[in-house]
C-alpha cells in the first residue's frame, strides 16, 4: 500500500486547504496522521492514505505542495491487549526497526489496521508473511491483480464500493 507524506507550513488553516484541494476533486482520505518535524517545529509532517494515490499527488503537485508516496505495510491486529505487541515482536526479532506507525480501526473481523514504515519494506513484507501475518493491500484501479493471495483487498475493510 501506498502512503503521501507532506510537510506543510505549520500554521492555522494549512491542513485545511491542502484537505481542500484533495476533497474538491473527490480523494477520499483513509487515514491521517498528523505531527511536526523532529528538525523544524514550524513545520507540520501530514502522512496519508487515500484512495486515489496518483490523482491525489498530481492535485497537490499542481497546487505547488511537494508530495512523497512511499510504500507501507498495512496489516490487521487483534483488537485486544497484546494484539500490537504480537506483531511488533515479528518485526523485532528479524532486527527491523519501526520508524513510524499508525492505527485505524476496522469494523471488520473485530480487528484494527495498523500502518507500519519499516527501515526495510520490502524485508518486512516477507518477513510477516513467513510468519501468517496477512497484509493489507491496495489496488489503483479495479483490474490491477493483487500481489498475493495472501494479502487482503482493502475493499474487505470499507464495503464493496470502494475501489484501492
Amino acid at each position: 500500500m501506498q502512503q503521501i507524506s507532506i510537510e506543510l507550513e505549520n500554521r492555522p488553516g494549512q491542513l485545511a486547504r491542502m484537505l481542500g484541494f484533495l476533497a474538491e476533486s473527490q480523494v477520499e482520505i483513509r487515514a491521517l496522521t498528523v505531527g511536526h518535524t523532529a528538525r523544524d517545529t514550524e513545520k507540520g509532517l501530514v502522512k496519508m492514505i487515500v484512495n486515489q494515490v496518483d490523482r491525489a499527488v498530481a492535485i497537490l503537485r499542481e497546487k505547488s505542495i511537494e508530495a512523497k508516496v512511499e510504500e507501507v505495510l498495512v496489516t490487521p491486529v487483534e483488537d485486544h491487549a497484546g494484539g500490537l505487541h504480537a506483531i511488533l515482536k515479528i518485526l523485532a526479532e528479524a532486527d527491523l526497526n519501526i520508524e513510524h506507525m499508525y492505527t485505524f480501526v476496522s469494523r471488520v473481523e473485530g480487528k484494527a489496521l495498523s500502518v507500519f514504515t519499516c527501515n526495510d519494506a520490502p524485508r518486512a513484507r516477507q518477513v510477516l508473511r513467513s510468519a501468517g501475518v496477512r497484509l493489507v493491500s491496495a489496488h489503483q484501479t479495479a483490474d490491477r491483480s493483487p500481489d498475493s493471495q495472501e494479502e487482503l483487498e482493502i475493499t474487505e475493510y470499507w464495503g464493496h464500493d470502494v475501489t484501492w
